[in-house]
């Protein structure tokens, strides 16, 4: 394909969406912003921007792709209801694919998750290394409907990457944080002003949300591998659950933290195994998901695309801190 010039974005009003507009835009590329129906288009007086639903498909959405160069689908999901997955992860994901090979799409970018790999089939004694490679939790194996609906979401892309003429990119992305967004349950849970803080070693999978935008904006705009590319998208220099909470005490995003061995709740959670509704935390497989001790390295990422970390962690934190503030 040739030069990317108009860009479709799904999810375009929400916490990341809005960043990649704004760095489409910045690039010199024209966007176009679909959002769910009744959101408002903050910061989009350049945008052409298409307020539908995804899962319905149909005319509005193929307007909407129509004569665009690349894709980027940010939308989806955020909870744990799995029937909603089903519609708004799942169906929206089909609907839109088949949309965009049918408007001749030429490359199609999926912001995805790393809470997609089965961590359980590593080693818990903070040896254990996930990348591109580790494999993928099942409907069966994985820990909540968040991680089943993205790894289902992940094999969605790779089949239709496999049979279809576009290229694509899977962007596997850790916990995303920003001005508005700094908590992540990878670190323990707020219980009234005190911070519960689960686990030893191993570091926090995050990544900072501007450096999200930038690497969905390069892959929209470089060709993928194979077909398909597939990348964990992490920050460089990735903190552990101590750093990160003394991170945030420093800037009061955080009350007292308390510690505890992420193990010592795994007694609990088996006994309390009969109740659905009980919390993430009283769940086994979450408690191995989040809290396992691991490292996550980025290579893949810095050999795609050569950007860097802007700043220490602790300086990006000081900076959306400051943000939340104002």
């Amino acid at each position: 394909m040739g030069a990317v010039r108009t860009i479709v974005i799904t999810g375009a009003g929400g916490f990341v969406g809005r960043r990649l507009v704004r760095e489409a835009q910045r690039r010199g590329l024209s966007v176009r912003a679909i959002l769910r129906r009744g959101a408002a288009p903050e910061g989009m007086t350049e945008a052409e921007v298409h307020r539908l639903d995804l899962a319905e498909g149909g005319a509005p959405l193929a307007r909407a792709l129509d004569g665009a160069d690349a894709l980027i689908h940010a939308a989806g999901h955020m909870g744990n209801d799995a029937r909603v997955h089903d519609r708004d992860t799942h169906r929206a994901t089909e609907a839109l694919l088949a949309a965009a090979e049918e408007a001749g799409i030429a490359r199609v970018v999926l912001l995805g998750s790393v809470s997609v790999y089965d961590v359980s089939t590593l080693p818990d004694d903070g040896s254990g290394i996930v990348t591109e490679a580790t494999p993928l939790v099942t409907g069966e194996t994985a820990p909540d409907a968040y991680a089943a609906a993205k790894a289902r979401q992940d094999r969605d892309l790779s089949a239709w990457a496999k049979s279809s003429g576009p290229e694509a990119w899977l962007l596997r992305a850790g916990a995303i944080y920003g001005p508005g967004r700094i908590w992540t349950t990878q670190l323990g849970a707020r219980v009234g002003p005190l911070t519960l803080h689960l686990g030893g070693g191993g570091e926090v999978p995050v990544v900072d949300v501007e450096r999200v935008a930038r690497a969905c904006l390069d892959a929209a705009e470089t060709p993928s591998p194979g077909g398909l590319g597939v990348l964990n998208l992490l920050d460089d220099a990735l903190p552990d659950r101590a750093r990160m909470v003394r991170a945030l005490r420093t800037h009061g995003a955080c009350g007292p933290a308390v510690a505890v061995p992420w193990r010592a709740l795994l007694p609990v959670a088996r006994a309390l195994s009969g109740i659905k509704s009980r919390p993430g935390l009283l769940r086994a497989a979450t408690l191995r998901a989040r809290y396992t001790p691991l490292h996550w390295p980025n290579d893949a990422l810095r050999a795609a695309f050569p950007d860097r970390d802007r700043g220490s962690f602790e300086d990006r934190i000081a900076v959306d801190c400051r943000s939340e503030a104002t």
